[in-house]
């Protein structure tokens, strides 16, 4: 059996900062334990089972090719009150994930029976582990802080399961023209 995978990108710093400092005082035993912050790309129940060699390079292919991406961030939103998230979105990066799924000859994870996609990237905030939802106190800090509204995607990277919630970079993978301009915290 093939260990859970999947492709992701790591947040810049300041954003990534921004979301633990948030969330830290907030985690308690009814919530899972939070990955880093990340935007999945390609989740492991997309993964088609293929080889770590293959795999390894056929993203560094793609990611030579395609420039840093500018996302817009919306929310933070709520999935059935039992977790909080912030959107991510851009045509780019649809793209790119477009490209890798047809690279890996992954198949887009849909709804039966009514045919819909049911994955968006997006950065996970926090999530419970309990049937009840997050509580209020949790909730509301959340979702009245104001993240910015753009950040920068530049580091691609290939994940593999380590325990429960847990994983780790098996490679990096950096855009080409990692230089594009930031001006997405102002």
């Amino acid at each position: 059996m093939n260990a859970s995978r999947y492709v992701g990108f790591t947040l810049e710093q300041k954003l990534e900062d921004e979301i633990e400092q948030l969330r830290g005082p907030l985690i308690d035993g009814s919530m899972k334990k939070p990955l880093t912050p990340h935007v999945t790309l390609i989740t492991p129940p997309m993964m088609k089972s293929v080889d770590l060699l293959t795999l390894s390079h056929k993203l560094s292919v793609i990611a030579a090719q395609t420039p840093a991406i500018q996302v817009v961030l919306t929310g933070p939103h709520s999935f059935s009150g039992r977790a909080l998230y912030i959107g991510v979105s851009s045509e780019a990066l649809k793209s790119l994930q477009q490209e890798v799924m047809r690279a890996l000859g992954v198949k887009t994870f849909l709804i039966e029976p009514i045919g819909k996609a049911v994955y968006s990237p997006h950065i996970t905030l926090v999530q419970t582990s309990g049937p009840l939802g997050l509580p209020k106190e949790v909730k509301e800090p959340i979702l009245k802080h104001q993240f910015p509204k753009r950040t920068v995607l530049r580091d691609l990277h290939l994940f593999e399961n380590t325990g429960p919630r847990s994983y780790e970079k098996l490679e990096s993978f950096r855009l080409a023209d990692p230089t594009l301009a930031d001006d997405t915290h102002s």
